[in-house]
């Protein structure tokens, strides 16, 4: 099936993502967004966050970088946002053993198999922080592993 709608709130390649207009797109979303990239810098620092357009049909998103290495990817959305992140299968099984193991291990059955490895994706709405705790679960397994 084609996608008629960019996947990104943000498709014009030449306009990147301004601090006002992320805010206004994630709308009740808006604090996760900013608590998941404050504990990220915390929990697994060093870390570089760089806006990249993609395609058309993908539009911007926040690429989460240690080094050359991308740990997983943020793309707004209007009133939420996507998580992002390729695990291979040593991380996803760390991710299995985690504390949110009931919450994760349902994620990591659900996504495609690539040669890389699992793709996951999930989206965070305004009032889901328990989907903060995943992302960065998520995060730490594959910076560990």
């Amino acid at each position: 099936m084609l996608r008629t709608v960019p996947l990104s709130f943000f498709h014009v390649k030449n306009i990147p993502p301004s601090d006002d207009a992320l805010r206004s797109a994630l709308a009740g979303a808006a604090g996760l967004w900013r608590e998941l990239i404050e504990q990220l810098a915390v929990d697994i620092a060093p870390l570089a966050f760089v806006w990249r357009f993609t395609t058309k049909s993908t539009g911007w998103s926040l690429r989460v970088k240690r080094g050359e290495r991308n740990i997983l990817y943020l793309t707004p959305c209007e009133g939420h946002f996507l998580v992002s992140i390729g695990l291979g299968e040593r991380a996803a099984a760390a991710a299995r053993k985690s504390e949110l193991r009931e919450a994760i291990v349902p994620l990591i059955d659900a996504a495609p198999k690539y040669a890389e490895g699992r793709g996951i994706r999930f989206e965070v709405h305004g009032g889901e922080g328990e989907k903060v705790a995943i992302a960065l679960s998520l995060a730490v397994a594959k910076i560990a592993n």
